[in-house]
C-alpha cells in the first residue's frame, strides 16, 4: 500500500485449491496503491477455458467482498471476481471483474485473458 504499513495477503488465490475450499482475505492493495479489498472466496470447481493462448484445464474461484478507497477520496462500494486458474502454467488465464459503488450501480467491469503463453525451457 502506497505510503502505509498495511499487511499484504494471498488475495483470491490460495493453495491447495481443492473444489468447495473457502478462504478469506483482507486490506489487499490494488495495483495502484490506492485502494485495498477485503473478500470471500471459494473454489467453485474445474472446467476447461479457451482464451487466446489456448485451452488450458482451470480451476474456476469465485469472490465477492468490499473495497475502500483510501487516497484521493474515502469511498468504498462492492465487487465481484471470477478467476480461472490454470495449474499447468502456475498463473490466472481469465478473470472478469465487477465493481459497484455505494449505492449499487455498477461502477466498473472488465474481463481479462491470456493472449499468448511461451513455456520456459
Amino acid at each position: 500500500m502506497r505510503n502505509s504499513d498495511a499487511i499484504v495477503c494471498m488475495g483470491a488465490l490460495k493453495f491447495p485449491m481443492e473444489v468447495g475450499a473457502k478462504h478469506s482475505y483482507d486490506k489487499l492493495p490494488n495495483s495502484s496503491g490506492r485502494s485495498t479489498f477485503a473478500g470471500n472466496c471459494e473454489v467453485k470447481g474445474a472446467e476447461k477455458v479457451t482464451v487466446g493462448a489456448g485451452t488450458f484445464d482451470a480451476v474456476r474461484i469465485e469472490c465477492s467482498g468490499f473495497y475502500n478507497r483510501v487516497f484521493d477520496g474515502n469511498w468504498s462500494g462492492k465487487f465481484v471476481e471470477t478467476l480461472w486458474y490454470a495449474p499447468s502454467i502456475s498463473r490466472p488465464v481469465k478473470s472478469q471483474y465487477t465493481d459497484f459503488n455505494a449505492s449499487g450501480a455498477v461502477f466498473d467491469k472488465n474481463q481479462t485473458e491470456l493472449v499468448e503463453f511461451t513455456p520456459g525451457k
